[in-house]
Formats: structure tokens, C-alpha cells, sequence
């Protein structure tokens, strides 16, 4: 599908209340809170799905590194936020998730709200590539369990979006991730060794 003006027009309205778009700041001010709180720093970042660039650039504010990253299909979004003073420094391309290139790690990686416009066949290849990119990455994708709830409660329907269960998620993840936090999950490639999230009891 081709994430034009119209796409975003649509589903960010002016008045509109995406979760990582409106409240980007208190989503920041959560992960720089937890990560001061592991003794973590975040020197690098990788968005995976940048999209209006919101959460990046409060995530950017917050944290300062030294090297931002990401990737998104949408030319417009691309071309939107490159015109942004804010991105003037910032590596961004316009490709699939699945098609991320390069080896470089990246301490924080940021996929609010992408995979559930990627195909089945390219699920694996995307969250494996996300998992040898990134150390950490915060996570976020509705589920039909979701959606369910949000047409029922705010009348909301998203008509681009592949609605699966919240098993088609937890089953691909699992094989590249670990959950240690609301939202937090350290790759199974990059991750483990010296990790501060060492409790089992919230390693699933």
C-alpha cells in the first residue's frame, strides 16, 4: 500500500489522538525514566516506521544521541520531515522494513504502530532485521483484540491495517525478543549479556 498525503491526512487529523504522535512527550519522558533507572544510555537510535516523526523527534529532545536512524515506506513521510530543521542531521531512507541494509547497532530501536501494515510474508524478515539492528527496541502494534475495543469504545477503524491476533505477534517476536518492560523488548541477538533487566519474573 502507498502511505500518501492522503493516509495521513486521514488518520492524523488536527484534532485527531494517535497514541506516540500526541502524547510523543510522555512516551519519551517514560523510556528516559526507565533507562536512567537501568543505568542505560542511549546513544543511538533506529526508527523503523518514522512516519510524521513525531515520537522520534521528542525521543531525539530527550535522550540526545549522537546518531539517528530510520526507515519508513512512505516517500511523503520521508520527504515531510526531511524539510524539518530537526531532521537536517538524521540518516533516513525510504524502504520496507524487511530491506533495512547495513550492521551497524543501534542502542535504542522504535516500532510504534508499524507491523500491522506488513504483510504476512514479510513479518519474520522485518522483526528478525530489527533484531540485529538494535539492542532495545519499544515495541507497539494493535491487535484485533485491540481494534475491537477501539471501534466499540472511540468509534475508531483503521481501514490500512491488517488486523491478527495478539498470538501472531507474540508467537514472531518471541523467536527474536524478550519482553522486559511496558513496551520494552531487548533483542535475543544483541541483547542479554550485562543486561540490567535481569528479574525472571518479567523476562517473558
Amino acid at each position: 500500500m502507498d502511505f500518501t498525503r492522503e493516509y495521513f491526512q486521514k488518520m492524523y487529523p488536527k484534532d485527531g489522538y494517535i497514541d506516540g504522535d500526541f502524547n510523543a512527550r510522555e512516551h519519551a519522558a517514560y523510556l528516559k525514566g526507565l533507562f536512567e533507572l537501568m543505568e542505560l544510555e542511549v546513544k543511538s537510535v533506529f526508527d523503523f516506521g518514522f512516519g510524521k516523526g513525531e515520537l522520534l523527534h521528542q525521543i531525539s529532545r530527550t535522550f540526545q544521541p549522537t546518531r539517528i536512524e530510520g526507515v519508513d515506506v512512505s516517500q511523503f513521510a520521508y520527504d515531510s520531515l526531511k524539510k524539518r530543521a530537526i531532521a537536517r542531521d538524521w540518516r533516513l531512507q525510504v524502504c520496507n522494513v524487511h530491506e533495512v541494509t547495513g550492521r551497524r547497532l543501534s542502542d535504542l530501536g522504535l516500532s510504534n504502530s508499524v507491523l500491522q501494515y506488513i504483510e504476512d510474508r514479510h513479518i519474520e524478515a522485518s522483526v528478525k532485521r530489527m533484531a540485529e539492528r538494535v539492542k532495545f527496541l519499544y515495541f507497539h502494534v494493535p491487535t484485533s483484540e485491540d481494534y475491537k475495543v477501539l471501534r466499540k469504545v472511540l468509534d475508531f477503524k483503521d481501514p490500512y491495517a491488517i488486523e491478527r491476533p495478539k498470538t501472531f505477534y507474540q508467537d514472531h517476536m518471541s523467536k527474536y525478543f524478550t519482553i522486559v518492560a511496558w513496551g520494552v523488548l531487548e533483542s535475543k541477538i544483541n541483547g542479554r549479556k550485562g543486561t540490567p533487566f535481569t528479574d525472571s519474573f518479567y523476562r517473558i
